[in-house]
């Protein structure tokens, strides 16, 4: 299969122009190969305090020899967050109408800041001078060690300033104004101030130090050796005796040879007895390859220490061991059990960014390096922003962060996996959240916040078991005025079911991600999560790679051969054969097979009262849950409350009062579904599906080229709140 996309054309790195708010990271030209199309692809990150929700760029388009082709291409990124340091724009293509663009040039001209303020320009934007890295002025690699620890681990430049600019140690853009650096906050005069007499001073007390640590060693080292010799004086005396005639008692005579005790070190190997192999072929003193039967020895000694969890014991003998044999890898191996975040973390480390953190509900901030978890959020009135990110070298400790957004509601969940030295780890689950308008009195409502926080065993986690709440917080503004908080009780009950749904959708993104984008599974992270959850096929992020997603749904066949097998597992979600994961690989291979209904026919369906469950699984749909809408005769979608787990209703009121009973419209337009959601003046399109049941059908939501890219199953209900059609398996 060809390639979709044929770059044609870079950008230099970095570009900028003097006073702007932002620097053109990188870019590129693709051609479309599909469609013939010319594309434009902008790599933009804030380098400015203020939050970015608009920017205008100008695209020059020009030919083979670098000529202009017709007017600039203006192209406005709208509807963004994007914060310090961020970036922004790298999966968004700009078409430019000109086939024969071969190059082209880029000019920001305006950026919209999240306080309205408004930042213009029509400069010609050039590229900055890349900085040096620090081995290109420190050729010394104990003086580079030295740099490192006096200017923090992650230095890997020399400051350099250039226009009204000056890059930190750390890579990181600052401005001239700023006296600190915006990420690791170092000094810029210590940076300026780079003393190479000092550095190597300071260099040298070290190394002088670390010689007389190894001395030391080295002392304590001999000691045991001595004790070791006289171990060996006893093996050597006694073990050929108690190997070979060891029933009769016969002690070995003082001339017994060396082939002979050559031979008992190999029985002793073989009878899993390494420390008297060790000791009785170190008394042979080289003869044969007693040597290299000693280094065996330590070898196997090491895995069986590995196997039967010793893992410190192991890893002090394969790093011994350095290059003999796969002891590299295995030390690795036995790393990663030992310290089960360490894997995770140096995957972060390598492919994230260094961001600032703050955990609201507890007010603690972080600074470390992340990556995003991209997330399918089609379908859901939410903004998402998932994260994993750690903080600077700490091998036992990560967060996974979801935070879910929309008009006066903001949601930040936070799981902290923290581990000990045996590798033994806890979750900590802590949900924060602020509402607009969220505490109704009989004459007044108040916005709110609250915190939901809990712990649990890493090893004992199951996405299906009901979660504790160790602690739970909930504060509404009783006096906006002058600031002033009251704390309130929450509703009995809610909590645990909350923070559980959360917490397993969450996960259930997280571990998505791992299995799409890492060779890390849910067991190296100490996980002892049901088969089903373990093995899960990777499953494409794009709907549109269908071959792709249909080979990895291939061994789901034995559980989801039909559609009411795919009903059930959604409906009859007690049915232990049936589950919606499954659900969603059956969806995925067999989409086109679902006939799509009619103008008519969604006209003799709608309006109706129904319920709905997530087929996506990167949602995080839950089985047994969703929520209950009315798509009313007038042309409104009504949300009329939500199913838990456990298949309990709680109405829209009893949740919260003041949710919009009517959120949104509807209408049929073309053989199509269209809804509109107020809250985000958002307008989705859904295809219609038959399930070849009455009142069982799929709303599948359609994306901007018209590919499926995620559905929900819709179960037609009565004004009882009771399905219209019973269910039953054929």
């Amino acid at each position: 299969m060809g390639e979709t996309y044929t770059r044609l054309y870079s950008l230099p790195e970095r570009l900028y122009t003097m006073g702007a708010p932002v620097v053109v990271a990188a870019g590129a030209l693709l051609k479309d190969n599909r469609n013939g199309n010319i594309i434009v692809q902008l790599k933009i990150q804030n380098i400015y305090n203020k939050t970015i929700k608009a920017v205008t760029v100008k695209v020059a388009s020009m030919d083979t020899v670098g000529r202009t082709l017709g007017e600039e291409t203006e192209y406005r990124y709208l509807d963004l967050n994007v914060k310090r340091n961020e970036f922004f724009g790298q999966q968004v293509p700009i078409v430019v109408p000109d086939e024969q663009t071969r190059s082209y040039s880029v000019k920001v001209t305006e950026a919209v800041f999240d306080d309205n303020t408004v930042w213009t320009g029509n400069e010609i934007w050039e590229p900055l001078e890349k900085p040096d890295p620090i081995e290109k002025k420190i050729a010394n690699g104990e003086l580079v060690r030295q740099y490192r620890i006096k200017y923090g681990k992650n230095s890997k430049y020399l400051l350099k300033q250039e226009k009204d600019l000056w890059f930190c140690t750390c890579g990181v853009i600052n401005h001239e104004s700023e006296l600190s650096c915006c990420s690791c906050h170092i000094d810029r005069t210590k940076l300026e101030e780079l003393d190479m007499d000092a550095l190597k001073t300071e260099c040298d007390a070290r190394l002088e130090d670390e010689r007389k640590e190894r001395e030391r060693k080295q002392a304590e080292a001999a000691v045991e050796a001595k004790k070791k010799q006289k171990k060996i004086k006893m093996i050597v005396v006694g073990v050929a005796a108690a190997v070979a005639v060891a029933a009769v008692g016969v002690v070995i005579k003082d001339n017994l040879n060396k082939k002979k005790l050559y031979n008992q070190g190999l029985a002793l190997l073989e009878d899993g007895k390494y420390d008297d192999s060790i000791a009785l072929f170190e008394s042979l003193k080289g003869y044969k390859d007693s040597k290299e039967q000693i280094i065996d020895a330590e070898y196997q000694e090491a895995a069986k220490y590995e196997k039967s969890g010793e893992y410190e014991e192991a890893l002090a003998l394969y790093e011994e061991l350095g290059d003999y044999k796969d002891s590299k890898e295995k030390y690795k191996e036995v790393e990663y059990k030992l310290h089960p975040a360490k894997k995770l973390c140096e995957y972060v480390q390598e492919n994230g960014t260094l961001r600032d953190f703050e955990i609201r509900g507890d007010n603690h901030k972080y600074t470390g390096v992340s990556v995003d978890i991209l997330v399918d959020q089609s379908g859901s009135d939410l903004s998402a922003d998932d994260k994993i990110y750690i903080t600077d070298s700490d091998d036992n400790q990560f967060w996974v962060e979801s935070v879910l957004t929309k008009e006066g509601l903001y949601i930040d969940i936070i799981l902290h996996f923290v581990y000990n030295t045996n590798g033994e780890g806890t979750m900590e689950y802590t949900y924060y959240f602020e509402q607009n308008n969220i505490w109704k009195t009989a004459d007044e409502q108040y916005d709110g916040r609250g915190t939901i926080s809990g712990r649990t065993s890493i090893a004992s986690y199951q996405k299906d078991a009901m979660l504790t709440v160790d602690n739970e917080k909930m504060e509404v503004l009783s006096d906006p005025e002058n600031e002033i908080w009251q704390t309130v009780t929450l509703t009995e009950g809610s909590s645990a079911e909350s923070i559980t749904s959360t917490v397993a959708a969450t996960f259930n993104s997280f571990q998505h991600y791992l299995e799409n984008n890492t060779d890390i599974t849910m067991k190296d992270l100490g996980f002892n999560l049901k088969e089903e959850d373990q093995d899960t096929d990777t499953v494409q992020e794009e709907a549109v790679q269908k071959d792709a997603a249909q080979e990895d749904t291939s061994q789901e066949e034995g559980t989801i051969k039909s559609k009411d097998d795919f009903i059930a597992a959604y409906v009859d979600h007690t049915d232990e054969d049936n589950d919606y994961e499954s659900g969603f690989y059956y969806f995925k291979a067999h989409a086109d097979e679902f006939e799509t209904l009619t103008e008519d026919e969604l006209s003799s369906i709608f309006p109706c009262r129904f319920r709905y469950y997530n087929v996506n699984w990167a949602l995080g749909g839950t089985t047994g849950a969703g929520e209950l809408y009315e798509y009313d005769a007038e042309g409104n979608t009504r949300h009329l409350g939500n199913y838990a787990t456990d298949d309990s209703y709680r109405t829209r009121e009893d949740i919260n009062p003041n949710w919009p009973e009517i959120d949104g419209t509807w209408r049929i337009e073309e053989g199509k579904l269209i809804r509109t959601i107020i809250s985000g003046n958002q307008e989705k399109q859904y295809i219609v599906k038959s399930l070849d049941r009455d009142g069982y059908y799929l709303l599948c939501l359609e994306g901007a080229t018209g590919e499926v890219i995620a559905a929900r199953m819709i179960v037609l209900y009565d004004e009882n709140n009771m399905p219209l059609y019973d269910f039953k398996e054929k």
